[in-house]
């Protein structure tokens, strides 16, 4: 009798954990599918989100960190910039790629001016999703809003590449390093993943420009070195390239 009592709890043993870990999967199963539909409910409500009520749609997925959830951040960030999506952004920037508007400037000048965001915080969290998505062209265009946002800051008035050219070139101390991070970031996050049949032309410029001027490990360095391939003004000398 004392055998069958054994057997019967080993038995009943075997049973609960067999309820257990099946109890167990299906509860993982199921936190992977509502994950799933959790990403799935933000990128509906991405599709129609106005801007500045973009991020409301991201509360569901505020603890995922797969690369998916940050491009779904990263659109957010773009449309509450009032740019509406990344697409949209590469497409004018291809549109606008060309000559120079301004005298011995690059032409990634053209489109800074309807590429500001309002405030440098937004700018540098859409910079920051953006890098962390995993799609390089989404790196590149929110770093050429992150230098067009920065420039605003300096002068709000600058509006025309002329008026760019001439307050990148101004750039000092702490915003030439800012810029120099940009394209250090930039280069390592976005142009070192991209390639020319995954780009457009302009972003294929920006990237050129950007890791040509990635000379050292320092972001003044480079921050000096990148005002003057973009600007064509005051040439930091050095081991920066001449134009």
């Amino acid at each position: 009798m004392g055998r069958n009592c054994l057997s019967n709890n080993k038995t009943k043993f075997s049973f609960s954990v067999v309820s257990i870990c099946t109890a167990l999967i299906f509860i993982l199963t199921s936190c992977k599918q509502s994950e799933t539909d959790q990403m799935r409910e933000a990128q509906l409500c991405l599709n129609s989100a106005p801007a500045g009520q973009a991020s409301n749609c991201l509360s569901k997925i505020s603890n995922n960190t797969s690369e998916q959830a940050y491009e779904l951040r990263c659109s957010a960030s773009f449309i509450d910039g009032g740019l509406g999506d990344p697409i949209a952004v590469l497409n004018a920037l291809n549109e606008a790629n060309g000559t120079s508007q301004c005298s011995g400037c690059s032409s990634s000048l053209n489109t800074l001016n309807v590429l500001a965001f309002d405030t440098l915080t937004l700018a540098n969290e859409t910079f920051n999703n953006c890098k962390l998505s995993g799609v390089s062209s989404y790196t590149q265009v929110s770093s050429i809003v992150k230098v067009a946002t920065l420039a605003k800051s300096v002068s709000t008035t600058a509006t025309t590449a002329e008026e760019f050219q001439t307050v990148l070139a101004s750039l000092a101390g702490a915003d030439e390093e800012t810029l120099g991070q940009i394209a250090i970031d930039t280069v390592t996050y976005g142009c070192a993943q991209s390639t020319s049949s995954s780009n457009t032309s302009a972003l294929q410029q920006y990237c050129t420009e950007l890791s040509n001027t990635v000379i050292s490990s320092s972001a003044a360095d480079v921050g000096a070195c990148l005002k003057y391939h973009l600007t064509g003004l005051n040439p930091p000398g050095g081991s920066c390239p001449s134009l």
